[in-house]
């Protein structure tokens, strides 16, 4: 994701399984070649002009384009890596858009780390217009359907699958225009989106591995609002977090409001992450941007507070290592920033491990060239963009 401008950043304090039916027939995974050409991408070392930092001097590394793995896709829109998740050596890739336009149907995608190849899993076909998240509950991946290419008007899709098993679909959420999110929790699911009837946000729940689902929560917000619900589990209860109606805590019947995080800066949850017993949440990405998404906030079950990088920050991914986060710019510039102590609740917290630039030759993507996704594995980053390129560094030691 980068290739060669210096990046000037400074950090700023901020005050404040289920079983399911239906099994898709599939065949042999396939292996997807890129169009995109091999390149190379050196970071650069800031110069003395930066702004001085609590931070010492990010380190050379270099990045290998790996390819555009969602350019089977004839709509450049639809290319974006919105979320990565790594399972059993493979980095799945969340793409696709839903705005404006028809960008579906979206292929099961991941990069293997074995193979260094692109995998159509399964040949697995999502029939929806984009894939945001993907989610992990019991060693079993979890997609909620952001845009069914089928009915929304009568059912939402939940897609799961487990590592010795099929990619499976329940068509069952009840007017389920757009499905943002899902939980698990015991023998419960959760899903969180649009009802289609109501234009309204809902958080859905089932009993009985999601075969039926009733609405446990109608949100406040309509669609023009921000319905996007987020979960995040934290010491073993559920959270959601919804632009209108802020915080909210399942409490084994209803949802009652709780206080992790400042209402007043509230603009909805993208992503999150489980690190030392607190929940680090990113604020919603879109192309536009936002001066709040320039924060980090996080939750310990009874504290809140926030972080505020002078770049937007669009990803954060918990190791055993630290806490890494993703920061850039519309025109393909960013940061990688590591934590390994959050003792201190402000920006000393984080050291600016990584700058790259990545705007050389990029292509005119309707959606930017903004870094919007972070993964982490055997040792290297692996870094995404809004116009679907994908690149991996070489080797980094903490």
């Amino acid at each position: 994701m980068k290739q060669t401008f210096v990046i000037l950043i400074a950090l700023t304090l901020l005050a404040a399984c289920a079983p399911g039916p239906i099994a898709t027939p599939v065949l042999a995974p396939t292996t997807i070649a890129t169009p995109v050409p091999m390149a190379t991408a050196t970071m650069l070392v800031p110069t003395a002009t930066a702004v001085p930092m609590p931070t010492k001097t990010p380190i050379p590394l270099t990045f290998e384009l790996l390819g555009v793995p969602a350019s089977y896709n004839p709509k450049m829109d639809g290319w974006g890596i919105q979320d990565m998740q790594l399972w059993h050596d493979r980095i799945y890739l969340a793409h696709g858009a839903w705005i404006k336009t028809s960008y579906g149907p979206i292929r099961a995608l991941y990069y293997d780390l074995n193979s260094e190849k692109f995998i159509h899993d399964e040949n697995f076909i999502f029939q929806e217009e984009a894939i945001e998240k993907i989610q992990i509950f019991n060693d079993t991946l979890y997609v909620p359907g952001v845009d069914a290419r089928e009915n929304p008007d009568y059912y939402g899709n939940l897609f799961y699958k487990k590592w010795d098993g099929k990619w499976t679909k329940l068509p069952t959420i009840p007017h389920g225009a757009h499905i943002w999110d899902v939980a698990v929790l015991g023998n419960l699911f959760f899903a969180s989106g649009i009802e289609s009837l109501q234009d309204a946000g809902v958080i859905w729940m089932s009993a009985d591995y999601g075969q039926t689902w009733k609405v446990n929560f109608k949100s406040a917000a309509n669609r023009t609002e921000g319905t996007h619900a987020s979960f995040f589990l934290l010491k073993e209860r559920l959270y959601a977090t919804i632009a209108r109606d802020g915080c909210l805590m399942f409490d084994n019947q209803s949802w009652i409001k709780k206080n992790c995080m400042d209402d007043r800066l509230f603009i909805g949850v993208y992503k999150n992450a489980l690190y030392r017993n607190m929940v680090v949440m990113v604020p919603y990405w879109n192309e536009n941007g936002n001066s709040l998404e320039q924060s980090l906030f996080f939750f310990d079950g009874q504290e809140a507070w926030s972080v505020k990088f002078s770049l937007r920050v669009t990803d954060v991914v918990s190791t055993s290592e630290g806490l890494y986060v993703l920061a850039g710019t519309t025109s393909g510039e960013g940061s990688i920033f590591r934590a390994t102590s959050l003792d201190c609740h402000c920006d000393k917290d984080f050291t600016r491990i990584v700058d790259f630039d990545m705007s050389k030759d990029r292509p005119k993507h309707p959606r930017g060239n903004d870094p919007i996704s972070l993964e982490y594995a055997n040792g290297r980053f692996y870094v995404a963009f809004a116009d679907g390129r994908l690149f991996r560094s070489k080797p980094y030691q903490p």
